[in-house]
């Protein structure tokens, strides 16, 4: 297996084939943004649907995905403006020199993402020879792998499948591994099948960071309207606190899921709200919020996984401008 395989060489050579469009400012296109079966995401679903993007006067495309790798792909290749990045994700990315920044945190996975075995699989002892699933070069074998170590595993005691979240039911069914990393919707299918949780993101406070990422061009060309989505979001947010029936057959049918599918995510979430985001984004914040503490977390363990060759820079990652603004 190569050392380095997965989401990182993959972004970086699309990179090189891409090419920036500069809009001109009397004819603006649209803020396309990349977005997936994520509870976090949900206020962008909601803000396009009861026009509080048009309300702050930005005009927004929500592209919705069902496969996260896909819409990272798209981010690199400039075919989306910004997208919903998990954190490490985004610092990989611009280890491999891929121009975007983080404007924004979504929610930090409190117990969604899971590493699930099939019906053998009892408990984590009895994970030790076995092929495990996770998207390599990713936050997904960061995660795993950095619980597994803690939990007293050596590497060499599993095998490694690349494996994406949203493949992980179908790979355990057909016996190509015998555990994985997924999330809601796909982790019921597991357990309904007589799979076992063998633990979950909640044991790994600040490994898995959800935010929104965006190119660093548009950032610099189009500074109002990212303020002006951001606002957009957070007035979402208030209004899907004070609607959330509505809020949920919103957001699960953009998504494509049921309510209940829905639910169950958000339980595993903890959402980030305004203030939360003034917080996380303070570099003298020391706590499990702040971005600068979980950003250098995910360096330390990229680099020892050899998903990366040189620590990035987190202060050129991360753009705390965005968010003073809407706190303003």
């Amino acid at each position: 297996m190569l050392a380095r395989l997965g989401l990182a060489a993959l972004l970086l050579s699309i990179a090189a084939c891409g090419s920036t469009q500069q809009a001109t400012k009397d004819d603006l296109p649209p803020l396309r943004v990349g977005s997936d079966t994520w509870a976090g995401s949900g206020p962008i679903y909601i803000a396009a649907e009861r026009s509080l993007f048009s309300q702050m006067g930005v005009d927004v495309e929500v592209v919705h995905y069902t496969n996260y790798n896909q819409s990272m792909t798209d981010l690199v290749s400039r075919e989306l403006d910004g997208a919903h990045t998990v954190f490490s994700d985004g610092i990989a990315q611009a280890a491999a020199g891929i121009p975007v920044q983080l404007v924004w945190v979504l929610n930090s996975s409190n117990g969604a993402d899971v590493l699930v075995g099939n019906s053998a699989i009892g408990d984590l002892e009895a994970l030790k020879g076995k092929r495990v699933g996770m998207t390599l070069g990713s936050f997904s074998q960061l995660f795993v792998m950095s619980e597994l170590r803690e939990r007293g595993f050596q590497d060499s005691d599993i095998t490694l499948v690349n494996v994406i979240a949203e493949n992980v039911p179908r790979a355990i069914a057909a016996g190509e591994i015998d555990a994985g990393h997924t999330w809601d919707p796909y982790l019921s299918e597991v357990i309904a099948a007589g799979g076992t949780a063998l633990f979950t993101s909640a044991d790994a406070p600040g490994v898995i960071v959800d935010t929104l990422f965006f190119q660093n061009s548009v950032l610099e060309e189009r500074p109002q309207d990212i303020q002006a989505f951001l606002q957009a979001f957070t007035n979402a947010q208030k209004w899907w606190a004070e609607n959330p029936d509505e809020g949920n057959q919103i957001v699960a049918k953009a998504m494509g899921i049921t309510v209940e599918e829905l639910i169950a995510i958000q339980a595993g979430l903890h959402t980030f709200s305004l203030e939360d985001n003034r917080q996380a984004f303070d570099p003298n914040n020391t706590s499990e919020l702040s971005v600068y503490q979980s950003g250098q977390l995910a360096i330390d363990l990229f680099l020892d996984f050899d998903v990366i060759e040189e620590a990035p820079t987190l202060d050129d990652i991360i753009n705390p401008s965005f968010v003073q603004a809407v706190t303003q």
